[in-house]
């Protein structure tokens, strides 16, 4: 059954079939009309409904047989039952008090009696007697019972980011009842964000207590134990930034839309999963006017799936984000504080709005200055689609000549172009991406360019019209670095030996073990973060060729501050690099700053927070001086980052987007490059 964060209302429970029951006698019991009997998991459905009395909950005598495995034997001349199942004997008699449980009498809340021709016993009384766990939950009115079989159990957490929504997989052992509710921010505690929780009775947790998530507006997802109503309960809440739009369902279900080959986990023989879905939101709508790349970017917080379409009288774009809504502080907005001028390329005005609900579309329309088509291409740049002002990129040629200083392709397209370079090892190559462009004229199709001098073996050219993508591929002898310029008809690749070629530089991820250095609203720990920054940075650095030394690798690890620096001057490093999230009893104070002790570091530190201003966006903390001890007892170059603040709501929403953990650490590399650059090679 697929449960909507539309109808905060409903409960969520794996394979419920709602029992239709029947009204009794005013005499006999309370109408109820929608209790759910759900047995290891499974919904057990009775010929005569379960009915509630005084508290107690009666389900006909053959429920025991036929689902908790017991024998049962009827004695119409005394009417009672006899229930056997292993060691365990009862005797219940219709009308009595008490019942005779292995020879010993044990008093009733409520007796067995006759309804509507059957016998109905307490399953309470009964299930617990023979051993099974019982708990009753008022508000959905379900009695679960687990009964000869290991106890429901969360065994692994994993998630993908798919076009138009998150796919989260709780996988359990087997089948569990579970419940899906929300609370708001400051609901129950005043310091938790909006939530989302899933609960499982008598589930124990085997996942981490904290995973950090930072996509589709989950923050994290915590998971523990709690006892709920005298019930032991596993409990996984979903931390979101704002409220979230969602589906449950599980693969137990009678028509699951996925089977467990198909979810993004890894599932053992017996296990199952319940699968959370998170739909997007739109961020918000800007309008960059970069001369040759003049774009509209509609900011997800995840991958959209979207339609472009054109609409006339008057003509105008439209984009529709399926299965999408509007963020809590875009929705608050009016119409007219929702519009962005623009004014250049044949575009007046660009409006965003919630253009239907069930089914979600959020729509983003381009209005035009005259009522005449304008030239656009759409692409899709990780969570943001990106609209092309002046019709499509094409590629019509590029040249390779070798300089005295290094290599140099230069790429024509009769407009700017701004590629995306990163390197790559085993083998050593530069992968130059062209994001909106596609491939005309002579080079139309791709191919292969060999040149074979000391620095570039061959170019292999290719586009990928599914992604929108344009790759040149640069196969080289060795690491080398690559600076891209922008032309008015192009762009101008640079290509030399990397300057840190050879180097080695030693990575401090700050903080670890039982340190858990700054920790964010969202309970976010710095220790979890910085080791992720460090790992991404040290396969830029070897692919530059640089030779790389971590200080610790898990999150378990926490290094003495003296071993630290001890660690970089002990394998003779050219500089140390010791990667932080900073925290301030003010929330206000934000943005990046870096930290230096020995004068030969202040230019290192120097150049690194130039690359993380221009990465990050955030305000310039600046370079400061300060008596730390991984920069003071280091012999050589040591700048500590701080890459942002964990304290500050607009820094902590910035760190959990998925993309800003690559963009610091190819700052710090783009800034020990700088550095190097202008130091002789040893």
């Amino acid at each position: 059954m697929r449960l909507s964060g539309r109808r905060a209302s409903v409960l969520a429970f794996a394979l419920i079939l709602i029992l239709l029951v029947s009204a009794t006698s005013a005499t006999t019991a309370a109408a109820v009309s929608d209790i759910t009997l759900v047995i290891n998991g499974r919904v057990v459905a009775t010929d005569s409904p379960p009915i509630l009395v005084s508290g107690t909950t009666l389900v006909p005598i053959r429920v025991v047989s036929e689902t908790l495995g017991a024998d049962v034997v009827w004695n119409q001349t005394t009417n009672s039952a006899t229930i056997t199942s292993g060691q365990t004997r009862i005797v219940l008699t219709i009308g009595a008090a008490q019942a005779q449980v292995n020879g010993q009498s044990m008093l009733l809340a409520l007796p067995a009696r006759i309804v509507s021709g059957r016998a109905m016993v307490p399953i309470r009384f009964v299930s617990e007697a023979l051993g099974a766990q019982v708990a009753w939950d008022q508000a959905g009115r379900q009695v679960t019972i687990v009964y000869g079989t290991a106890l429901p159990a969360i065994e692994n957490l994993s998630w993908q980011e798919t076009p138009g929504l998150a796919r989260f997989v709780i996988v359990t052992n087997g089948p569990a009842p579970y419940r899906v509710s929300t609370l708001a921010r400051g609901e129950v505690r005043p310091d938790r964000p909006d939530r989302l929780l899933v609960d499982v009775a008598w589930a124990s947790v085997n996942i981490p207590e904290t995973t950090p998530v930072g996509e589709a507006g989950i923050q994290r997802v915590r998971a523990y134990t709690e006892d709920m109503a005298g019930t032991p309960t596993a409990r996984v809440v979903f931390d979101a930034d704002a409220p979230v739009r969602y589906e449950v369902w599980a693969t137990w279900d009678p028509s699951p839309p996925l089977g467990v080959g198909d979810l993004p986990a890894v599932f053992k023989p017996g296990q199952e999963a319940i699968v959370v879905e998170i739909q997007y939101q739109v961020l918000g709508v800007e309008f960059v006017d970069e001369p040759g790349l003049e774009r509209v970017i509609v900011h997800m917080n995840g991958p959209a799936d979207y339609r472009v379409w054109e609409a006339s009288s008057p003509w105008r774009l439209v984009v529709d984000a399926r299965r999408a809504t509007l963020a809590t502080a875009l929705a608050g907005l009016s119409n007219d504080e929702r519009t962005t001028p623009v004014g250049k390329m044949g575009v007046a005005q660009i409006r965003v709005g919630q253009f239907n609900t069930d089914p979600d579309i959020a729509r983003v329309v381009l209005d035009v200055e005259a009522d005449m088509p304008v030239a656009y291409s759409v692409i899709q740049d990780r969570d943001d689609i990106v609209i092309y002002l002046g019709g499509a990129l094409t590629i019509s040629g590029f040249g390779y000549e070798r300089l005295d200083t290094g290599g140099r392709l230069t790429v024509w397209a009769g407009r700017a172009l701004k590629p995306v370079v990163t390197r790559a090892s085993d083998p050593d190559r530069l992968i130059v991406e062209f994001k909106g462009a596609r491939l005309g004229g002579a080079v139309s199709g791709g191919g292969t360019v060999d040149y074979g001098d000391d620095l570039v073996l061959s170019l292999v050219y290719a586009e990928d019209a599914s992604r929108q993508v344009t790759t040149f591929t640069i196969n080289l002898r060795r690491p080398m670095s690559a600076e891209a310029t922008p032309t008015a008809d192009g762009v101008v690749l640079d290509i030399g030996r990397s300057a840190l070629l050879g180097r080695v530089i030693v990575v401090d991820p700050g903080h670890g073990g039982t340190d858990p250095g700054a920790i964010g609203a969202n309970g976010v720990r710095e220790a979890d973060l910085t080791p992720l920054i460090s790992a991404k940075l040290a396969v830029l650095l070897r692919a530059a060729g640089a030779e790389v030394v971590l200080t610790r690798t898990g999150s378990d690890e926490n290094p003495d501050k003296y071993a630290r620096p001890e660690l970089a001057n002990s394998v003779g490093a050219d500089a140390l690099i010791s990667v932080h999230l900073n925290a301030n009893y003010r929330s206000a104070i934000c943005g990046s700053e870096t930290y230096y002790y020995r004068q030969d570091s202040h230019l290192l530190s120097e150049l690194i927070l130039s690359r993380l201003l221009e990465q990050l966006g955030r305000p310039d903390g600046g370079v400061r001086w300060a008596d730390f001890v991984v920069t003071r007892e280091a012999h050589m170059p040591a700048c500590l980052v701080e890459g942002l603040y964990m304290t500050n709501a607009i820094d902590l929403a910035l760190i959990m987007k998925s993309d800003t953990l690559d963009r610091m650490a190819l700052a710090i590399f783009e800034g020990l490059e700088d550095f190097f650059a202008g130091r002789p090679a040893q």
